[in-house]
């Protein structure tokens, strides 16, 4: 068993490597192809007509400058310029639709992706690749899709054309072509391995500075500044490192490449149509045509090896955004075909295991309880035992491994997961205040017009009304980013105000007075207590004191049910919640 295992899994691996991510992304993100193709016939003609340059321009060496010659020369340089030049409008609009349309895949995927993907990647260090890595994509594929292949044109058209010239003077390309070739696959492996790295490391980077400047409260706290300088002026070395290898040696490398294939081109070139001219065998107008016609062709080809080689670095780049394209996505829009009506009713775990896929060990095993509806639950247990993960799945972040959990007697996988969410508001202690106005952040996830007086209704509910009149603006006052700029006390208030003001039916709090003064924990609790008759309210929390209250309590240790019932009742019957109640001297508090 083991080795067939292992065999599928030797597979999967090779089918991996085979694997192309460059043209993985460009299947899974709907480009602007009408826009890409249109760039791609446009260039295609210029190329053919420019071709002809050569030959017309040598054509005047003859003495001929008759006004149909000279026009003649005239007309073809203006067709080409006008054809450029459109070929560059549509190509600077093809790269920009398909950076945006990369951006949107990029940022989709992101915002839907499984917690598993999370789980495995910091998000902080996938900040490029909404940036520099979608930009290179869009640039790629143009490059790949509209510059090659117009190229390939021109050198076709060129080579045409010198045989329509002399045959014999086509001889010299046998040596130029194979060394640009070669070019091509030594190069492109190199670029594709340092674009790679460059990639890694600066993703890295971003991550690294990311955490560092929104934890910076934290560092001054901790008198680490100089120890973070350090460490970020030698994370920036690595990077220095790599884009030493990535600007400086490739670009050495292609510089070098580029004036010997120029030289050498114009040298052979020169002395076999000079010996060929000496010989007899060709016209002075054939062999100033030739000269033109290598040049061109010779250009043509560091054209394309550079534009190969900069599709090559994009591949080892396209590595992260394929591995992002290809993790598991949440059900969303008209993919979820979920229930949209949610049904009220109580909550209920039905033998709930769980495990996550890093864990040796699962974190949950045969788990049941119910949460009433319209009732406050609470649910405790010792750090560990995991009451975070059932949040989790109640919030449908992780399915269960085994068992259900079901609202009113369905399982809530069959619901549509929008629909679903929008049923429950999640309050956690130090929860997010993104930057913007006090307004915004009250009604932030508030699927309605919401009028003043109701907004000044519910600061009032929580006790907010004081702090509201001393802000300078009121409402309209913009806050610092993330609620820098809040006391903890006032960050939870909002928090709480922007939970009433959604209106859910389900309300989950995860700790909310930890960390909190006393003055300030009563002053939420009593909120979170009073403010919510006839909702569900789950409760998760190790402040004994404030979930005795609750109407149920659910306890679960080491990842398995211990008791459910009331706070009496558990005191009698359930030796984990006993234990916890005289490790907090709830005599003390309550006088049992």
């Amino acid at each position: 068993m083991s080795k067939a295992k292992s065999a599928s899994s030797n597979q999967t691996k090779a089918k991996k490597k085979k694997r192309n991510d460059f043209f993985f992304v460009c299947k899974h993100v709907k480009f602007s192809w009408g826009l890409i193709i249109l760039a791609l016939v446009v260039g295609c003609v210029q190329s053919v007509i420019t071709s002809t340059v050569p030959d017309a321009t040598a054509n005047l060496f003859d003495g001929d400058f008759s006004t149909s010659k000279l026009w003649g020369v005239a007309q073809t340089l203006l067709i080409t310029l006008i054809l450029g030049l459109i070929s560059y409008i549509v190509r600077v609009f093809a790269e920009s639709k398909s950076t945006l349309a990369a951006r949107k895949s990029v940022w989709e995927r992101m915002i839907h992706a499984g917690m598993d993907y999370y789980d495995a990647n910091d998000p902080a260090s996938r900040l490029s690749m909404i940036t520099v890595d979608a930009q290179t994509m869009g640039a790629g594929l143009v490059q790949l899709f509209v510059s090659i292949p117009t190229y390939a044109v021109l050198l076709l058209s060129c080579v045409i054309q010198l045989l329509t010239v002399s045959p014999r003077l086509l001889t010299i390309l046998w040596i130029l072509i194979p060394l640009h070739i070669l070019y091509f696959f030594v190069m492109g492996r190199w670029q594709q391995k340092v674009g790679a790295q460059y990639t890694c490391s600066m993703g890295d980077l971003t991550g690294y500075l990311a955490e560092r400047i929104r934890n910076l409260p934290m560092i001054k706290n901790f008198a680490t500044e100089e120890k973070e300088d350090e460490n970020g002026i030698r994370a920036t070395g690595w990077l220095y490192q790599v884009m030493i290898t990535y600007n400086v040696k490739v670009g050495a490398v292609i510089a070098v490449y580029q004036t010997l294939s120029t030289v050498a081109s114009t040298v052979l070139a020169v002395l076999w149509g000079c010996h060929l001219l000496k010989a007899g065998e060709v016209a002075l107008t054939d062999f100033l045509a030739f000269s033109m016609y290598i040049t061109t062709i010779n250009v043509t080809m560091v054209v394309i090896s550079t534009v190969w080689t900069f599709v090559k670095d994009f591949s080892g780049r396209a590595t992260r955004l394929a591995g992002l394209l290809e993790s598991s996505v949440e059900p969303h829009g008209k993919q979820d075909k979920g229930s949209t009506q949610v049904p009220d009713g109580d909550l209920t775990a039905e033998g709930i295991s769980f495990s996550y896929p890093t864990a040796s060990a699962p974190v949950l095993s045969n788990v049941s309880f119910t949460i009433p509806q319209g009732k406050v639950t609470a649910l405790v247990g010792p750090s560990g035992s995991g009451k975070t993960t059932l949040i989790k799945l109640l919030e449908r972040l992780y399915a269960p491994t085994e068992g259900k959990i079901t609202v009113g007697g369905t399982d809530i996988s069959t619901l549509n997961l929008e629909a679903w969410r929008k049923k429950i508001s999640y309050v956690v202690q130090d929860a997010g205040v993104f930057s913007g106005t006090l307004r915004d952040a009250l009604c932030y996830s508030v699927d309605r017009p919401v009028s003043d007086e109701e907004l000044h209704r519910v600061i009032a509910e929580v006790d907010l009304t004081p702090f509201v009149q001393s802000l300078p603006k009121g409402l309209d006052t913009v806050l610092a980013n993330w609620g820098g700029s809040l006391s903890g006390g006032q960050r939870q208030r909002i928090v709480i105000a922007r939970a009433i003001l959604r209106d859910s039916d389900i309300y989950i709090f995860d700790e909310p007075t930890s960390a909190l003064d006393p003055e300030t924990a009563n002053a939420i609790s009593r909120v979170i207590l009073q403010g919510f008759q006839g909702k569900t309210v789950l409760i998760v929390s190790h402040e004994l004191n404030f979930i005795a209250q609750a109407d149920h309590i659910v306890v679960v240790n080491l990842g398995e049910m211990a008791g459910a019932g009331s706070h009496k009742a558990l005191m009698q019957s359930c030796p984990v919640y006993r234990n916890l109640v005289e490790e907090q001297s709830y005599q003390e508090v309550f006088g049992a």
